[in-house]
This record gives C-alpha cells, structure tokens and sequence, in this order.
C-alpha cells in the first residue's frame, strides 16, 4: 500500500494485502528495535524500492542489505513460532 497517494485504496492492491501489512507493521518495527537498526527518514522507502525492484536496483547498503535480512528472518521466525503455539492449543 502506497501511504504517498491520495486515495491508496486505488492502487490495485487487494484488500489482503493491505489487511497483512497492517498487522505486520508493528512486527516489523519491533524487530527493528530488538536489533538495534537505526533507520533514517528513509530508510523504509530504501527497503521499499530495493523490494519492489526484485533486488535488481539495490537502495541500501551492503550492511543495510544484512540488517534488513536479519530483520526480515527474525520477523518470520517470530510468525512460525506463533503459528506452532496457536496450532499446539
């Protein structure tokens, strides 16, 4: 979901997509703090962009580049832990 557009409901994103990053977001701000990442202004548009090009035009730094994968293994090891708990009720 692109937050710069007036009407971001228009981007012809699904409504899923928008619903999972919503819960993911403060996830994914947790795990930036857990790790200790320091994140500019733009540090999330960085990300956006290296993402939204399939890696082929890379915004952030080789280090950034391993934060950010840290940050992403961590969120998804985090996901499949409270998959395994909800699974084991």
């Amino acid at each position: 979901m692109d937050w710069r557009l007036k009407k971001p409901y228009h981007t012809g994103k699904s409504s899923e997509l928008c619903l999972a990053a919503t819960r993911l977001r403060p996830l994914f701000y947790k795990k930036l703090i857990e790790l200790g990442v320091m994140c500019d202004k733009g540090y999330s548009e960085r990300i956006y962009q290296t993402l939204l090009s399939g890696g082929e035009k890379i915004e952030l730094s080789p280090e950034g580049l391993q934060q950010i994968q840290e940050v992403f293994h961590s969120i998804s090891k985090e996901i499949l832990s409270r998959m395994q708990a909800h699974k084991n009720i």
